[in-house]
């Protein structure tokens, strides 16, 4: 399995436990280092939007900017 998280979740009531040689139904692995990226790239741009919210905010408290009511 490599460096892989394997997560088990109990089965529903009812089911039939799992015997010998039997096969577990599963589902396609998720990819760590692709949702690292995505995340990342989330931050990043997060970052980005709250350094321009600061700049504006600055700007119109410093009487460089007008806020208008859009009605």
């Amino acid at each position: 399995m490599g460096n892989k998280i394997l997560v088990v979740n109990p089965g529903k009531a009812g089911k039939a436990e799992i015997e010998n040689n039997d096969t577990v139904e599963t589902l396609p692995p998720l990819n760590v280092d692709d949702m690292l990226l995505s995340l990342k790239t989330t931050i990043d741009n997060t970052s980005r939007i709250t350094n321009d919210l600061s700049k504006i905010t600055t700007s119109i408290e410093s009487g460089k900017g007008v806020m208008e009511s859009c009605s």
